[in-house]
């Protein structure tokens, strides 16, 4: 409802209050009837980031709904490309191959970058990337993902039937890249996630990237293999 949303407005507020660069990506949740992000797009237009300079742009020209930014993380020139990958119902114009031929010219234009992708659903609790109900993932991957070797990873959500709340596994790409794959989605845990976060380090001499597990409001780091 629009409490929620101007809740959430408000939250990620406080990072533009502290110009705190961030992107944002719309889950199935938040897709009005399934076709249409208008309300998203009123709470998290693209004009509240068009004046930074670390904000590449947007898809579909009037909308936030696909985006891409850029960051300078441990020395590493990064490119996150955040993608609403949604599968959704009838009545939304823009046709998924568009997002696929947009998504792929930005690539493209940064092949000296690392990219970085986010999108909604994407890896399942089993580790399978496959079409279902809200995502096209395994389109995505081969329309998408696997074509570039500067791809480095993509970030997903939204499956939360998995005890750990987290899965990680590795795609190789056309060119005989790695893709690393990860899931981290906390909702099924006490309270909603006990506000366990992921924190990225970025090593550019060492050529990687570190995951932790951190809960702000516990203080407390999350142990296990994922």
């Amino acid at each position: 409802n629009n409490q929620e949303w101007q809740h959430a407005s408000n939250a990620m507020n406080l990072l533009r209050m502290y110009d705190v660069p961030y992107a944002v990506l719309a889950g199935n949740h938040d897709i009005d009837g399934g076709s249409s992000y208008n309300t998203y797009n009123h709470y998290f237009p693209y004009t509240d980031f068009e004046h930074n300079e670390w904000y590449g742009g947007h898809f579909p020209f009037y909308g936030n709904e696909n985006s891409y930014a850029y960051a300078t993380l441990g020395g590493m020139e990064v490119l996150i490309l955040s993608i609403s990958n949604q599968t959704i119902k009838e009545g939304y114009p823009i046709a998924r191959s568009e997002v696929y031929r947009w998504a792929n010219n930005i690539i493209r234009s940064h092949c000296r970058m690392k990219v970085i992708i986010a999108t909604h659903a994407y890896l399942d609790p089993f580790g399978n990337i496959e079409d279902d109900h809200y995502s096209d993932a395994s389109t995505f991957l081969d329309k998408v993902v696997k074509k570039h070797s500067n791809i480095i990873a993509v970030i997903s959500g939204h499956y939360h039937n998995n005890p750990e709340g987290e899965v990680y596994t590795v795609t190789t790409g056309d060119n005989g890249n790695q893709i690393h794959n990860l899931l981290a989605n906390y909702q099924a845990y006490p309270k909603k996630g006990n506000g366990y976060l992921r924190l990225y380090r970025f090593y550019r001499k060492e050529n990687q990237i570190r995951v932790r597990t951190y809960s702000p409001y516990l203080n407390q780091y999350k142990r296990g293999p994922n």
